[in-house]
């Protein structure tokens, strides 16, 4: 059977690295197999639901991420939005119920949740699993929970290996809440088979569910059972997980704000928790040879220096300059495409995002004005480099070159002189033969301060 992975986030908060993390390796995985690759929206919880299916989409699509089937391209399985499921999930929900697969639990709610798992059953000799009482009590609106076979769940995860639970170790997950909607347990499953899933990866966070999803699996007669991947979660450099709340780690923030190149950005975290690449690869490349069973079992680190690294590198030497000079001209629509292509070479190995590039054209908008104190750059000097034949890139470095001191600090004043005059109030510029060379020899003269009949 063609593989067929998923990837179904929740619209209950903005999408970060950690779940373009989680979503670049279900994407890599079916692809790396030749498989199809689906999106769907598992918005079981709507109270939590902050974020629209637009939103979603577009955050992946901006990561070059696509799939086969989804909410907005469609397919032969559609809906692929869990809350327009709900009929088909109640319906077998009842199935369950009808095989003895389920049971309605009349315990009364607790305040704490909590308690639930504390639940035990010590003359059986349980840990602790939650078990519910089938015996109707007035009052109480019940819940569908699975009924556990008195049997060991053995499973293999493709991460963590094989993974092995006694029935009397794992909770009767409920599947129905009292007011009749499916959980998200039950939701998942069912959809996993009606869309033919085979391949499923996520976080590790899940992997003690693994076996009540395994059991449901089984009992809603899923053929074949799908293979399960479970992803240590990223963390930040603290340790701790990384959280949906965390503005500066959402792929908007990062990808349309700070201007990270999202293809550098795909292919740092897909290179997390495996042995490092010292190539930088894209998508496709990293997918040609991936392999999901030889990822690191210890949560992996997303360091925002280490990316920074990783993205000065890919715009030095990987962007496509078609592709950089469209971004630089939607964050600086003021200046013109031939001065952004003219400059590129100057600008590309001092960036490590869009944004900083775009930056770096800003001292072209300032204003031109005569009289700056240039110290300490003598009118001769000035005027000479001013006198350049011809204005090219390679001349006015060999000018400026030839121009300034060899002494390290004189040099290094005359290099702040310089950009003082031609870049006023900008910290970080093109080097100064760019900054000539944007410019321009009028505009450069003025900012110098050279005369007209001293420049001639």
């Amino acid at each position: 059977m063609e593989p067929r992975g998923r990837y179904a986030p929740s619209p209950t908060g903005n999408m970060t690295v950690a779940n373009a993390y989680t979503a670049l390796r279900a994407w890599l995985d079916v692809k790396s197999r030749g498989g199809e690759f689906v999106l769907r929206i598992d918005d079981t919880d709507p109270e939590r639901n902050v974020v629209t299916v637009d939103s979603i989409v577009s955050d992946l699509t901006s990561l070059g991420i696509t799939w086969d089937e989804g909410p907005d391209v469609g397919g032969p399985y559609a809906p692929y939005v869990v809350s327009r499921r709900l009929e088909r999930h109640v319906e077998a929900a009842r199935s369950l119920e009808a095989s003895g697969r389920a049971y309605w639990d009349y315990t009364p709610p607790l305040e704490d949740a909590s308690a639930h798992k504390k639940t035990k059953g010590a003359d059986r000799g349980r840990t602790g699993a939650y078990r519910g009482n089938p015996e109707p009590v007035s009052g109480v609106e019940p819940v569908l929970r699975l009924r556990v076979p008195d049997a060991r769940v053995e499973v293999h995860d493709r991460v963590f290996g094989e993974i092995s639970q006694a029935a009397d170790d794992i909770g009767e997950v409920a599947l129905l809440r009292s007011d009749g909607t499916p959980t998200y347990h039950l939701a998942s499953c069912v959809d996993d088979i009606d869309m033919r899933i085979t391949s499923v990866v996520r976080g590790a966070d899940w992997l003690n569910s693994l076996p009540q999803h395994w059991l449901i699996l089984e009992a809603l007669g899923a053929d074949p059972m799908p293979e399960f991947a479970h992803l240590p979660l990223l963390v930040g450099k603290d340790g701790q997980k990384l959280s949906k709340r965390e503005g500066g780690l959402a792929i908007r923030h990062l990808v349309a704000e700070e201007g990270v190149p999202p293809l550098a950005l795909d292919a740092y975290l897909a290179n997390l928790g495996f042995p490092e690449r010292p190539d930088l690869l894209s998508l496709t490349e990293l997918a040609s040879d991936f392999d999901i069973a030889a990822h690191n079992r210890n949560s992996p680190r997303f360091d925002p220096k280490k990316l920074r690294s990783f993205t000065r590198r890919w715009l030095a030497e990987k962007e496509a300059e078609d592709s950089f000079v469209a971004e630089i001209r939607d964050r600086a629509p003021a200046v013109g495409e031939d001065t952004v292509r003219l400059l590129l070479p100057g600008v590309r190995p001092r960036v490590g995002t869009y944004q900083e590039a775009a930056d770096l054209y800003a001292f072209l908008l300032a204003s031109d004005e005569a009289g700056r104190d240039v110290t300490p750059i003598s009118d001769e000097v000035a005027a000479r480099i001013i006198g350049t034949e011809p204005w090219s890139a390679a001349q006015l470095e060999a000018a400026v070159d030839s121009a300034v001191p060899t002494d390290a600090e004189q040099r290094k004043a005359m290099m702040k002189a310089f950009r003082d005059a031609l870049a006023p109030g900008f910290r970080v510029t093109p080097p100064i033969h760019y900054l000539l060379l944007g410019l321009g020899r009028e505009r450069s003269r003025i900012r110098l301060g050279v005369r007209t009949e001293a420049a001639g």
